[in-house]
């Protein structure tokens, strides 16, 4: 079929490559935080949200037991 130009390879986009940045020097200067909502209790709680924060600076991943974020947040 290919040599009959009735079917064509189709071209392989390249994806945007995203620009890493330098690693920040001191802890707790840059932190991102991701969050998972999911039925951890499997229906014996309600509906609860695990909360990562990652400091840039050392690659740390840190996990807040039983808190808001907003109170985490408060108190960095």
């Amino acid at each position: 079929m290919m040599g009959a130009d009735a079917w064509k390879n189709k071209q392989v986009k390249k994806g945007a490559v995203h620009q890493s940045w330098p690693r920040c020097r001191q802890r707790g200067k840059l932190i991102q935080i991701d969050g998972s909502p999911h039925d951890w209790f499997e229906g014996r709680a309600e509906v609860c949200n695990l909360a990562v924060f990652i400091d840039d600076a050392g690659n740390e991943l840190n996990l807040v037991k039983r808190t808001k974020v907003t109170q985490y947040l408060k108190h960095r």
